[in-house]
């Protein structure tokens, strides 16, 4: 916790009102959730096509990428496949 104080420098005079005031505040200090600040999942670019998987016309390809981050801290998950085929 950390602390804040202030002085009444001048009391009130000749029937003046003195508002009552705060003159000690205190703040909770950390409150960041562990391991820092939130971060979103970063993906890794596409990795290049594979080879067909035939030499016919009902052949595949494949193309991969990975998470380079998770998401942490209540940041933007992952959006989108890890995996892409193609006929």
């Amino acid at each position: 916790q950390t602390f804040r104080t202030r002085q009444l420098q001048r009391p009130a005079a000749i029937g003046g009102d003195c508002l009552p005031a705060v003159l000690r505040m205190s703040k909770k200090c950390g409150l960041q959730p562990c391991g820092g600040a939130p971060g979103d999942c970063v993906l890794s670019d596409w990795c290049e096509w594979s080879k067909c998987s035939s030499s016919t016309s009902d052949g595949l390809r494949k193309r991969k990428r990975e998470v380079l981050q998770p998401p942490a801290h209540g940041g933007a998950g992952c959006r989108g496949d890890l995996e892409e085929v193609e006929s």
